[in-house]
């Protein structure tokens, strides 16, 4: 009996966690793309969000980095090259090489949708003071790192934290990080350069 109301209050932990992100992904875009007219799914504003954070960025980073595949990351960014908000610097004739940077509308549409964003967190999480948040940000972090002691765990398992957009890696403090390598360097207006090395 005991088991299984742990059980079910780890379930609803589980549950209000993913409730809570589909609510607040769900309340940005909606703000977003009611003060937005540019034809940009969401999918491609993460790969915008993500080349401006790092150098040199190619399609097979990005696909490599949100976990998509290579066909597919080259169909988003060959749509954001065509409506100018990011382009290829040249690198020979392999498209996969070919380093992606955003544009200065890429760049403008971007600043838009942070600041949107930064509002409607702000708002959404007025009441909950610092110290709380900042508590509750070092127990999820506990609780991500501890999957790595999972015996499902793949060796090579990698929280991605930037794709996440966090300065800070997870995994760099632990020695036996074996996580893959960040496939490019964040830009170095990223208040820290973390990351996981083999």
């Amino acid at each position: 009996m005991k088991m299984e109301s742990r059980s079910r209050l780890v379930n609803d932990f589980v549950a209000s966690i993913n409730i809570l992100l589909s609510g607040i992904d769900e309340l940005i875009q909606n703000r977003f793309f009611k003060e937005v007219t540019e034809a940009v799914s969401f999918s491609q504003l993460k790969v915008l969000m993500l080349i401006a954070r790092t150098k040199g960025g190619t399609i097979t980073n990005v696909a490599t980095y949100l976990r998509i595949s290579l066909p597919a990351a080259s169909k988003s960014v060959n749509k954001l090259v065509q409506q100018n908000l990011i382009q290829r610097t040249s690198h020979g004739d392999d498209r996969r090489k070919n380093e992606l940077v955003l544009t200065r509308e890429g760049e403008t549409l971007l600043s838009r949708y942070y600041a949107i964003q930064t509002e409607a967190l702000n708002e959404l999480f007025s009441a909950i003071p610092d110290e709380s948040m900042t508590n509750i940000t070092s127990q999820l972090d506990q609780m991500a790192t501890s999957l790595r002691n999972h015996q499902d765990a793949p060796k090579e398992l990698c929280y991605r934290c930037g794709v996440y957009f966090r300065n800070k890696c997870l995994r760099r403090e632990d020695e036996n990080c074996s996580c893959y390598p960040h496939p490019f360097s964040f830009d170095e207006n990223a208040k820290e350069k973390e990351t996981c090395n083999q």
